[in-house]
């Protein structure tokens, strides 16, 4: 703009060298930089005009005229025309533009929280139909239906009713601005600008104060009012106790608002108690912007909080101790207690390692410290874990005074860190070390550590052929000794049932990655209780009944393994069609005769078969060494 006014001064300087122009003669205007295409009369009246031809010295030959979007012939120029085109098309013939420009008026412009309230009517005489305006606040615009009912605008105009608007458009922020509304044209004609009116916005940062603070049994009480300009709703605060925050709402009612917000409503005061520990903060308030501008600190004010104890501030130091320090992979921990014996409150340990350091809060209960520092309450252990290199570290403590005195020096050791543990496909190691037995089976007792991960791992114990899983997380300190980088976690005693006799107990570490599992042990128990070694004897027993009735043959009888006291199979057989069965049922006389084995060895079962004579035979079945017995077979008639 600044570019095209100077230009515009250059080309109106009579002193300048823009003078071939005669204002207010006829010129010869050619039509194209090639003098053979010829020239054109034209009677400049103005300055302005003679801008125009200066900047853009040809005038559109017939060719031109004829295809006002397009090109014409060799001898064409487009300068002048397609400024007379936009410029007709955007804002009408400039010969004929008052019968057909839009009329109209704004009657209200109206500062609101945060919005500009713009009513008023506009019509464009080419159209009953509504037409849009544009809003502009400032540089930003927006559009708006201009089609709210105005009988009045319709009694005299004649043109329908719809054609009123009564809008909000949003502030651009704090401060003065200008509203400007345009009526949008419809056919011929152009725009109409209805006006512009200077006003102050409602709008921009939060505006408050921070009018009180006071100490309470439970921390620090913030008093003030806060609202936010761009709304009457009640509006967001944050309360900072020294570096610590919290959000509320500032809602309730307070009387402290200035009479200049009346219209924001008296709901925009707060009332916020904040935890906080024993000693001196500094407490800040801060206004939330929820719309143009930004937050706002609305005040800062110092206030000690009274310790309930009966503490009182003596600059004393720090006393604590730091207990445990353990070196593990990749890390290191560590444990104890600090206390200001100022204060009940809970303090600040800085744990270093090397020049690394970590703030941890000593608020862990240690009821032990109460009989020793009645006054100072029970929450002042700490713990912390830290990444460390492998390697030899020097680890210290220090206990961070509340207020004066200076802090102390808890404790310093060094330790050993060593490498993290990478998966390398190596197999567990460790040892099945014991195996108890007693009644009900047996118990394998070790440890199991995969060299790959400190995890505990699984180990799989055998009991012949039976397996149960367990973990070996059990605490093994003789085994974290041993290995340290691995911790203790690496135990196991997992009992197995078994029946009296002899077993094979096995243990098997099992790998978590790549590697396969490895044989941590084997060895052989008698379980305690009656038994029977399996000697490779055949079955013995009895069919003794077949008893034909409609359908099917009901078969019973009774069989032993002279190998085993526990039940065996029978397969009992009408023809060639067989069933498996177990030799499981009370049978006192058969316990009578053979004690040892019990009286759990009859069977019965019934076979569905068709009418007619079928051969009914019944097998014992061995469950171990040997062979099958046939107990007996016989013939029966099904009706």
């Amino acid at each position: 703009m600044f570019a095209a006014g100077r230009q515009l001064t250059w080309y109106t300087n009579p002193g300048g060298s823009f003078t071939s122009i005669r204002i207010g003669e006829v010129n010869a205007v050619r039509y194209h930089p090639n003098a053979a295409c010829g020239t054109k009369d034209v009677r400049v009246q103005n300055k302005a005009t003679a801008a125009l031809y200066y900047y853009t010295p040809y005038t559109p030959n017939a060719a031109a005229l004829n295809n006002l979007y397009g090109t014409g012939d060799a001898c064409s120029a487009y300068g002048n025309r397609n400024f007379w085109r936009m410029y007709n098309d955007w804002f009408g013939s400039p010969t004929d533009t008052v019968r057909n420009n839009p009329i109209g008026n704004v009657e209200l412009v109206e500062p609101k929280p945060g919005v500009f309230r713009v009513a008023g009517w506009a019509m464009d005489p080419d159209t009953s139909a509504s037409l849009s305006i544009h809003v502009y606040v400032g540089s930003v615009s927006s559009a708006h239906p201009a089609n709210l009912p105005r009988d009045d605008v319709a009694a005299a105009y004649g043109n329908g009713r719809l054609h009123g608007f009564d809008v909000s458009v949003p502030a651009q922020g704090e401060g003065n601005t200008s509203i400007c509304v345009y009526a949008i044209n419809v056919g011929p004609g152009g725009n109409l600008l209805l006006g512009c009116f200077p006003r102050t916005a409602k709008s921009g940062s939060p505006v408050g104060a921070l009018t009180e603070v006071k100490t309470t049994t439970s921390g620090i009480q913030a008093i003030g009012w806060s609202l936010d300009p761009d709304t009457v709703e009640p509006s967001t605060i944050h309360i900072y106790v020294d570096s610590v925050s919290a959000a509320y709402t500032a809602n309730a009612a307070s009387t402290a608002i200035p009479g200049q917000y009346s219209e924001y409503g008296t709901k925009h005061g707060f009332s916020q108690t904040v935890p906080a520990a024993p000693g001196a903060h500094t407490v800040c308030v801060y206004g939330i912007n929820s719309g143009p501008g930004g937050h706002v600190q609305l005040g800062c004010m110092q206030v000690v909080v009274p310790d309930p104890s009966g503490l009182s501030e003596k600059g004393r130091a720090p006393v604590g101790n730091l207990e445990v320090i353990k070196g593990g992979v990749g890390q290191v921990e560590v444990s104890g207690w600090a206390i200001d014996p100022d204060t009940a409150a809970s303090i600040q340990v800085h744990v270093y390692v090397d020049s690394f350091s970590m703030a941890v809060v000593a608020n862990g209960e240690r009821p032990d410290l109460a009989a020793v520092y009645p006054a100072n309450g029970t929450k002042h252990g700490f713990g912390a874990t830290m990444p460390a290199s492998p390697g030899t570290h020097t680890v210290c403590a220090y206990g961070i005074n509340t207020a004066a005195g200076g802090n102390s020096l808890l404790g310093c050791r060094v330790v050993q860190v060593t490498a993290p543990i990478v998966e390398k496909g190596r197999v567990p190691i460790g040892y099945l070390e014991g195996v108890s037995v007693d009644a009900t089976g047996v118990t394998a007792s070790g440890w199991a550590i995969d060299p790959d991960t400190a995890a505990s791992i699984q180990v799989h114990v055998y009991v012949d052929s039976f397996s149960v899983a367990t973990t070996a997380s059990l605490d093994r300190a003789d085994v974290g000794a041993a290995y340290p980088g691995y911790g203790a976690a690496h135990g196991y005693s997992q009992q197995v049932p078994a029946a009296p006799g002899p077993h094979s107990v096995c243990a098997y570490g099992i790998n978590t990655g790549p590697g396969g599992p490895a044989l941590l042990g084997c060895t052989t128990v008698i379980v305690p209780g009656h038994y029977i070694n399996d000697l490779g004897r055949a079955p013995f027993g009895g069919l003794e009944a077949a008893i034909a009735k409609p359908g099917a043959i009901d078969v019973g009888g009774w069989a032993i393994d002279p190998d085993t006291s526990a039940p065996i199979a029978v397969h009992v057989y009408v023809d060639s069609f067989s069933v498996g069965i177990t030799a499981n049922l009370a049978r006192t006389d058969v316990g009578n005769v053979y004690p040892a084995y019990g009286p759990t060895h009859g069977f019965w079962t019934t076979v569905t078969t068709t009418a007619g004579t079928h051969n009914v035979c019944a097998y014992a079945i061995n469950n171990g060494a040997g062979g099958n017995v046939l107990l007996g077979c016989t013939t029966v008639t099904v009706p």
